[in-house]
């Protein structure tokens, strides 16, 4: 191989690599096999990364693995008929291989033996796990698996010392394949002693409760996986090896040794970082601290603070002086508690103190000295349990939370309706989780929900139920799943008992929706905390945070001295801000591409819209953005930067009576294509 924007001197770079006359279901996988690998290119272009160089030795290794690969997949009579190496340029040539496959031989009948002794619910699971059946065709890396598979499910099943093999007759004649598979189950198996070593500091019962594997329990392989994830979940170890004692079939005992090895009891972390974007330009600090055996029994104490000023009203699209400096902090504290009630059950407490600002961008024209910046103490506190449950793939979090925003003005005054807002509500969250990486996801689906129930205990002002499903996607498109399309579905419902008047149409009326009407301050407070809102790195990525969807006068929100009442007409551009919505749709498709480690590109399409009403799905204003992405895998996630481009035609397609869409809105409005674009920079995909 070469490096730089060159080919070496008296060598040829592989332009392309083609391989013809192979099913199409096995071509990624051929291609991705070979030696001979063509030079990636970024956007088309070449000389963005080293070159593959072209070796003949190479290319004929190549085609002796392109026909024993074939024959592994059934194809027996598989020839490589021609392989041509044909010159595109001075220093570049193309490689193209032809491939004549023959007929495949096919599974003609499936004798299984061994399993009329066993219990018919063994023997039924045994034989569901033997998945090759009549006129598949017979695939060698398939039929090792069935038999691996059929020893697992013995072995789920208490039969530890099981063994399967199996035997193909393949005629080239007629191309079937006759497959034996004997099964000798052995001594239905139970759990010998369980012995735990590497722990010096920590406790053993709450690990023993993790493990949840007791001396003469049925032997099972996948209870040994789980016990070993739980322990991995105590966040103290950092590594767990189970290690079975199976040398002793005629024992039908299988003693278990696990090591471990602890994980450093305290951690302590300390950083900074900045923040520039259309809402602020600000600066903050990072510290934390964490005990993972405090006061004993394993549990896991967590307490960061994250202090920080914001530069108002510098930011991107406003590169000024700061006039004031807006300070603010987050300070959480988190106690887990392993083994709460049961063995894999976590209990966990959360409290936390805030001071933040509430911004929004800059209208065009507007004097920052007169904006109204409200500020928030804010006030925390959770309190549940946590369980995964079906092999791990349903994850439960059950809990009761409380929140307490108490409003404060960074600059101007507050206002008259502008008070407290108390939320309090049990929530559960579970998944459905069968992708096979949470982080770096190339295969598999994630269903989620969410449902709050908003009610009056403990002080609580608002009274609702807020539901937030959600589906994810994955699949990929080549063998080596270097691409990958991800889809993203997510819907929201807020269902208002005592609050949400004002963005009901047909509830609004001049006197009604009067910005400076308290009894509409306390409306729009609410939903401040309540409503859904759509825009941002995480959502529709061609507009800023929380910028989608129905747009209006907030009256605790007002510029000093703007008359921002419906009275007045339509009200100036600085008194335009997001509403939020009582219903929310957000679709996105992403195809990702990794050319070459640790970088991806991207390519995405979003939408989303609110509704201002109840259980109503607005499809009329899609708000559609389009754009490129790249991502950089670090050690703490990948880092990625999208640049979203709002489609002209696309976001609104029918007016809604009464309804301010964003597009309609100055900055929105009329705007040229080369100027609808929004820049996102942050840690973690998108979805």
């Amino acid at each position: 191989m070469g490096c730089g924007h060159s080919v070496p001197p008296g060598r040829d770079a592989v332009q392309s690599v083609r391989i013809d006359g192979v099913p199409s279901e096995h071509e990624g996988e051929l291609e991705a096999g070979l030696a001979t690998q063509p030079t990636p290119r970024l956007f088309g272009l070449w000389g963005v990364y080293e070159y593959e160089v072209f070796d003949s030795a190479s290319l004929e290794r190549d085609l002796e693995r392109i026909q024993r690969q074939l024959q592994r997949r059934g194809y027996y009579e598989a020839i490589v008929r021609a392989a041509r190496v044909v010159r595109t340029d001075e220093d570049k040539v193309r490689v193209e291989i032809e491939v004549l496959t023959g007929d495949p031989v096919r599974v003609g009948e499936v004798r299984t033996s061994g399993l009329a002794d066993l219990p018919f619910e063994v023997s039924t699971a045994v034989a569901r796990a033997l998945t090759l059946q009549r006129d598949d065709v017979f695939d060698e890396d398939v039929f090792e698996r069935a038999k691996l598979d059929m020893a697992n499910a013995l072995a789920d099943r208490g039969y530890a010392f099981a063994e399967v093999t199996g035997r193909a007759q393949v005629d080239l004649v007629t191309h079937t394949a006759v497959l034996e598979f004997e099964a000798k189950p052995g001594k239905m198996s139970v759990l010998g002693p369980v012995r735990i070593e590497g722990l010096s500091q920590l406790p053993e019962g709450p690990v023993r409760d993790a493990l949840k594997l007791k001396e003469g329990d049925v032997y099972s392989q996948s209870e040994l996986e789980l016990a070993r994830a739980a322990l991995l979940e105590l966040r103290a170890l950092s590594r767990v090896e189970l290690l079975p004692d199976l040398s002793d079939p005629e024992s039908a005992v299988v003693p278990v040794t696990i090591r471990v090895t602890e994980s450093a009891l305290r951690t302590a972390t300390l950083g900074a970082g900045a923040r520039l974007d259309v809402l602020r330009f600000s600066a903050h600090g990072r510290l934390g601290w964490e005990h993972r055996n405090f006061l004993g029994g394993l549990r896991n104490f967590t307490a960061s603070a994250r202090p920080g000023v914001t530069f108002f009203p510098t930011r991107i699209d406003y590169l000024a002086a700061p006039t004031r400096m807006l300070p603010e902090n987050s300070l959480n504290f988190r106690l887990r508690q392993p083994s709460f009630l049961e063995g894999r059950t976590t209990g966990f407490i959360d409290t936390s103190y805030n001071i933040y600002p509430l911004l929004y961008p800059l209208t065009e024209g507007s004097d920052p000295e007169r904006e109204r910046i409200i500020g928030y103490n804010e006030v925390g506190l959770a309190a549940g349990l946590e369980r995964v449950f079906w092999q791990r793939r349903l994850p439960v979090t059950l809990s009761y939370n409380w929140r307490a925003n108490f409003p404060f003005a960074y600059q101007g005054s507050t206002v008259e309706g502008l008070e407290t807002v108390i939320v309090s509500y049990p929530e559960l969250i579970a998944a459905l989780d069968f992708r096979d990486h949470p982080v770096t996801t190339t295969r598999g689906a994630f269903i989620s929900n969410s449902i709050q129930l908003g009610n009056s205990l403990f002080g609580g002002l608002v009274s609702d139920v807020r539901i937030h499903p959600e589906a994810r996607g994955f699949v990929p498109l080549d063998y080596g799943r270097r691409v990958v399309l991800a889809a993203r579905v997510g819907l929201g419902f807020v269902f208002p008992f005592n609050y949400g008047e004002t963005l009901d149409p047909a509830a609004q009326g001049a006197v009604d929706l009067d910005p400076t009407n308290p009894n509409v301050v306390r409306d729009q407070h609410k939903l401040l905390f309540r409503a859904f809102y759509s825009g941002g790195p995480n959502s529709n990525r061609g507009y800023p945070y929380r910028r989608v969807g129905p747009h209006g006068p907030i009256g605790f929100l007002q510029p000093t001295g703007e008359d921002c009442s419906v009275d007045a007409g339509t009200p100036p551009p600085a008194c335009i801000r997001p509403l939020g919505g009582l219903s929310l749709w957000e679709a996105s498709l992403e195809l990702r591409f990794t050319v070459a480690d640790p970088w991806t590109v991207v390519a995405f399409v979003d939408a989303s819209n609110l509704s201002t009403r109840v259980a109503h799905l607005e499809f009329g204003a899609p708000h559609v953005s389009v754009g490129p992405g790249v991502r950089y895998a670090s050690p703490v996630g990948p880092i990625r930067l999208d640049i979203g481009w709002r489609v002209p035609g696309l976001q609104l397609l029918r007016e809604e009576p009464g309804i301010l869409d964003v597009s309609q809105t100055p900055g929105f409005v009329d705007e040229p294509w080369y100027t609808a674009f929004t820049f996102h920079v942050l840690i973690g995909e998108a979805f």
